[in-house]
């Protein structure tokens, strides 16, 4: 079962009119048909071995090739491969047949697999804070949340920098004018790709690591809402909070505090303990202070950009509740 990418399997066209695949073309149709095979049954899943013994070596070299294309892309929105989200779908395929006999050297795979996107995040901690790093930090960090998450949160243990840099870039963001409208754009990317990665984390555990970002990053939101608020409501500058970056379809202030609800999610369907429940009522008892001085705030709704209270007023409401429910059983 060889898997051959080719250059005339994508360029059908001029380059002038060349578009990579988006999600309902061929490529994605047959990704999700792989993903299926190994996430619906196990029988499915070890027949793929039995027809082709070297199946995973086969869909790693595929993964890289993809990628490759990926990163010869660029910024540009045309051009060789399929759309990203297909791709990560094919690593999370990958992920599944790494654990299965006959996978061979899965677990080697797997770790070589995730130490590239880590790689790729404290390779330019020292770049310029432009679109390109920009770009860079959102994708490897949106290929990390296609990993399991006990397989990321040991990574990230292992180089707790790579964390901190995302973390430190989304925060940065806050508080600096950018260079151009493709900066601001790969910024709200990253700030989605943030949350993508540390949901991926805290579906497993609850770590400190997350714990400390999680809590910055919900901090540095409020605090710069404030500080914009106070200083004009309807100044034209403000324009971290517009639609290009907390709008419909990005996303919302506040979204940082859905972590502790994901985590309690987990929790409520019997995947958690009291530990990741003590922790996130430390982790809600550290950003009261916050997120609070933002809600009450007494200042009319700005004409020029997205309210960021109404929807950050609601995800504490959201985690307390379910905190309630999750402790409810442990507590009787």
């Amino acid at each position: 079962m060889s898997i051959p990418i080719t250059t005339t399997d994508h360029n059908l066209c001029s380059p002038s009119q060349l578009y990579f695949r988006g999600p309902g073309g061929e490529d994605h149709v047959g990704i999700l048909a792989l993903m299926r095979m190994s996430e619906e049954s196990d029988d499915l899943t070890l027949a793929m071995f039995e027809v082709q013994p070297a199946i995973l070596s086969d869909f790693v070299e595929l993964h890289a090739r993809l990628k490759a294309s990926e990163v010869s892309r660029g910024l540009r929105d045309w051009g060789a491969g399929v759309c990203p989200v297909s791709r990560r779908i094919l690593l999370r395929v990958i992920c599944r047949l790494s654990k299965f006999p006959g996978a061979g050297q899965g677990q080697a795979v797997m770790q070589q697999l995730v130490n590239a996107p880590l790689k790729e995040i404290t390779s330019r901690k020292q770049s310029p804070y432009c679109a390109e790093k920009l770009y860079s930090y959102a994708e490897a960090s949106y290929d990390l949340a296609y990993f399991s998450p006990a397989l990321l949160s040991n990574a990230l243990s292992t180089v707790p920098e790579a964390l901190e840099a995302v973390t430190m870039t989304v925060i940065e963001g806050y508080s600096r004018p950018f260079p151009d409208e493709q900066a601001t754009i790969q910024w709200a990317r990253l700030r989605g790709a943030a949350y993508t990665m540390l949901r991926t984390v805290v579906t497993g555990d609850m770590s400190d690591l997350a714990v400390s970002a999680i809590s910055a990053l919900i901090k540095a939101e409020c605090q710069v809402a404030i500080a914009n608020f106070d200083a004009s409501p309807n100044d034209s500058s403000f324009t971290i909070f517009c639609d290009a970056v907390v709008g419909d379809d990005t996303v919302n202030a506040g979204v940082y505090i859905m972590l502790i609800k994901a985590h309690l999610d987990e929790i409520n369907r019997g995947k958690g303990d009291v530990r990741g429940a003590n922790k996130c009522i430390s982790l809600l008892q550290d950003v009261a202070a916050a997120v609070l001085q933002l809600i009450i705030l007494p200042s009319p709704e700005a004409s020029n950009l997205v309210d960021p209270r109404p929807t950050t007023s609601k995800c504490p409401r959201f985690s307390v509740s379910l905190l309630h429910t999750s402790l409810t059983p442990l507590l009787h």
